[in-house]
């Protein structure tokens, strides 16, 4: 059974699941996927997440106040993606589908721009 988004456990609550995760302060490694394009309602901008550690810093930071339970298995799928347990890719769309129920996702880049960042 799983926790509900209010009881999740945080960053700083120093737990041994999160320490073993790399979430206190362990940098995380970087895990990269095609690019996802989500508005920030923070800022008013679009960003641009294209890895793990991206896709996982805006879950916490970036993300919707209000937050469903596909919210918080994007979050569980990019720790288990950074620790092996699941593919970058299955994390990936987990995340894009929890950015279309939150209503901010954009779009992907088309692979023409992503070739130009490459060059």
């Amino acid at each position: 059974m799983r926790k509900s988004v209010q009881s999740w456990p945080s960053a700083k609550d120093g737990s041994p699941l999160l320490k073993r995760r790399g979430l206190n302060g362990v940098p995380m490694v970087n895990l990269e996927f095609l690019p996802v394009i989500l508005e920030n309602n923070q800022t008013g901008r679009n960003e641009t997440i294209s890895s793990i550690s991206e896709a996982a810093a805006f879950l916490l930071n970036g993300w919707p106040k209000k937050r469903s339970s596909l919210h918080l298995e994007a979050r569980v799928a990019c720790y288990e993606a950074q620790s092996g347990i699941v593919s970058v890719s299955a994390a990936r769309t987990i995340f894009v589908e929890a950015a279309i129920e939150a209503n901010i996702y954009v779009g992907q880049e088309p692979p023409a721009i992503l070739d130009q960042r490459r060059n």
